[in-house]
């Protein structure tokens, strides 16, 4: 779909029986793609996960691996010194 088209509604949630799902203590609402909302739709199909609950995990790792990758840059910085690459400015 472009973006900026509307998804097609689905009422999935009519015919299946609700299934209560605990709230979480920090609440984050996202709006995704109509592609990504198929995918995510899919995948928790396929692991017979709640799609929140399958969107709240994906978004945390993504979340901590962007956090060790950012830093893992930062000591690699710091190591370098003041200066970078010169390699002056270490004592």
């Amino acid at each position: 779909m472009r973006r900026g088209q509307r998804c097609p509604r689905r009422f999935f949630l009519l015919t299946e029986p609700a299934v209560p799902t605990p709230k979480r203590d920090n609440s984050v609402h996202v709006r995704l793609s109509c592609e990504a909302d198929a995918l995510l739709e899919l995948i928790g199909e396929a692991q017979r996960k709640d799609k929140a609950a399958l969107a709240a995990d994906l978004l945390e790792r993504a979340l901590l691996g962007e956090a060790h990758s950012l830093k893992v840059a930062a000591m690699r910085f710091a190591r370098l010194g003041t200066s970078g690459i010169d390699g002056e400015g270490r004592g």
